[in-house]
This record gives C-alpha cells, structure tokens and sequence, in this order.
C-alpha cells in the first residue's frame, strides 16, 4: 500500500495496545504514510488530510527548515516545490528523516510526530484560520477538521495529535 521511500521503524502489539511507526524523508512520503494510516480511521478522507498536513510540516519546516515566511514567498514566486527538492539534496538537511507513530490507545489513537529540525515557538500559533494567506493554516486545519487535540512538546519538533473516536480497522 505505501509506496516512496517511507519505511517502518516499529511495530508492537501489547496488552495494553498497539503501534506502528514509519520513517519518512520526503513529501511524497508524507502523502502515502498519511493516506495508509487514515484507512484507520472511519473518516478516511479527513483523516488522510490532518495527518498529511501535520508530516508536511515536519517535513517542510521541521527538517528542512522552510520558515513560514520564506514558504509564502516560495509559493507566490511559484518555486516552492524546487526548493524543497534542493534542500532534500544539500546538507545539512538531506539526511533528516521525520518519524510518525499511530498508537491505539483509551479512549482512541494517538498519532505522535518528530522530525530532527530546530522546532518552534508554538505556544504562540495563531487560533483562527486566515484564508487571506497562501500558508499557515494546516495546523489548524487538521485541528478543526479532524483531531481533538494538537500539541506539541519540548522545542516545537514533537506534534502530539489525539482522536477519541473509535478506529475503523485495529492495527
């Protein structure tokens, strides 16, 4: 089912529940992980949209230290995408990978994020969505659409996501 070059780091099974992790590096690993992990969930299409949104953060700003403000103008200079692909291929973030957990859990699933970048000062993220903006509402988004709780921990690299309802298929 996942294709790019994501790879599974863990897989346990406990009385007390289960998990599994992946490794991924790029955005298309972001894209397939998410879409994989959402079959979980009895909103597979919502879900594969949050969780996608919080491994391209990791990813983007995370590993590879694209700022909000250097992605907007990235974006409306229409060469966001070459930029992410050179700094996949230049130190020092070529060899940074992001982690994602999807752990079964009461009252429902956890799904924990860490990347290896500088992380950020999230305790001031903005609380409303702000369409007027090419960026900046993913967060919010997979908040708002999907999960019940997104925190984070430490320095900013750790995206804790918690969803109490039920899953659509146990690990």
């Amino acid at each position: 089912m996942l294709k790019a070059d994501a790879m599974v780091c863990d897989d346990t099974s406990e009385a007390s529940g289960s998990s599994i992790c992946y490794k991924i590096r790029t955005l298309q690993d972001a894209a397939a992980v998410a879409g994989g992990l959402a079959q979980h969930f009895d909103e597979p299409e919502v879900a594969s949209m949050a969780i996608s949104e919080l491994l391209l953060n990791a990813i983007e700003h995370g590993n590879l230290g694209v700022g909000g403000e250097l992605k907007a103008q990235l974006l409306s200079e229409g060469t966001y995408f070459e930029e992410i692909e050179r700094r996949l291929s230049t130190a020092p973030w070529k060899r940074r990978i992001a982690s994602v957990e999807l752990s079964l859990c009461d009252p429902g699933w956890i799904v924990t994020i860490t990347d290896e970048g500088e992380g950020f000062d999230w305790r001031n993220l903005p609380t409303e969505l702000d369409f007027s903006r090419l960026n900046g509402r993913g967060l919010l988004m997979a908040k708002e659409l999907f999960f019940e709780d997104v925190t984070f921990k430490g320095r900013g690299n750790v995206c804790v996501a918690v969803k109490n309802k039920p899953a659509r298929h146990p690990l």
